[in-house]
């Protein structure tokens, strides 16, 4: 899945002159695209990390250097709702080791044999200082809030490495439970999506793997892509879907449902526990 372009590292000024200069900046659908190993690490300072800050919102969800975008989404709809955001919690237990430093234990799952298990890993500081979810600051206090990146690093521990897939890999191991994927094209799809946003449910809509001539996209929509469903629109000429993107901007404009069956082939939802 896309990773976040505008956030990858920049040329240290610093270096000597004789430096090669950096390549051109790429476009953003080759941004968009870049694998994750051509990215070169650029670690994430955490020095006043607090786990909340001011509670758990949306706006806390910001994708970075990883290609996970559907745990992201994922997150970023349990973070829509109270319900959800007390799943979040449940997660992560905030703790101290011998010297003071602050320990994240995290209880979530893994797959083994085709179900999932319980898994738990603790989450030390230094875990978090690699490219990922970048921790969103308070301006107020200066502080980084860290549980997206805690849940992220987790995520890897329990997946051996690997990155989530789909939304039902995502929302499987945050939970323990499952998540269906529905065709936008089933004949049922908009009165699910209707139904499951009034009732809470884990939403998210993913775009088609390439988008061609045939198919020509709205520019703020990226492919092979995950959003989160944030609202549902009733108006006189149908409804209208808004969605928001895991790197924190480029949010398409809320789209009809006919333009949501074009562009988003998949829709994936859970109940929480």
């Amino acid at each position: 899945m896309d990773i976040n372009p505008v956030q990858q590292p920049r040329p240290d000024p610093s270096l000597p002159l004789q430096t090669p200069p950096p390549p051109p900046p790429p476009t953003h659908e080759e941004a968009a695209h870049a694998s994750l190993a051509a990215i070169p690490e650029s670690p994430v300072p955490c020095v006043t990390a607090m786990l909340y800050v001011q509670g758990i919102s949306l706006g806390d969800i910001s994708q970075g250097h990883i290609r996970d975008c559907t745990l992201q989404a994922t997150l970023a709809s349990l973070a829509r709702t109270p319900e959800g955001q007390a799943v979040i919690r449940k997660c992560i237990e905030e703790a101290k080791d011998p010297s003071g430093a602050p320990v994240y234990r995290v209880s979530i799952f893994t797959a083994v044999s085709g179900r999932f298990v319980p898994f738990k890993v603790d989450i030390r500081a230094s875990d978090l200082t690699q490219p990922g979810a970048f921790p969103q600051v308070d301006p107020t206090t200066d502080a980084r809030e860290v549980w997206p990146r805690v849940l992220e690093v987790a995520m890897l521990r329990a997946n051996h490495g690997v990155t989530c897939c789909t939304v039902p890999q995502a929302f499987g191991i945050l939970t323990g439970r499952t998540a269906t994927d529905t065709p936008t094209s089933d004949s049922t799809f908009e009165d699910r999506l209707v139904m499951g946003f009034a009732t809470k449910k884990v939403q998210v809509l993913s775009t088609t793997g390439a988008f061609t001539g045939d198919l020509t996209k709205p520019t703020t929509l990226i492919a092979d892509h995950a959003y989160t469903v944030v609202g549902i629109i009733h108006m006189s000429s149908g409804t209208f879907v808004a969605l928001r993107n895991p790197w924190g901007y480029d949010d398409p404009a809320p789209l009809p449902i006919d333009q949501i069956k074009r562009y988003f082939p998949t829709y994936s939802e859970a109940a929480l526990p």
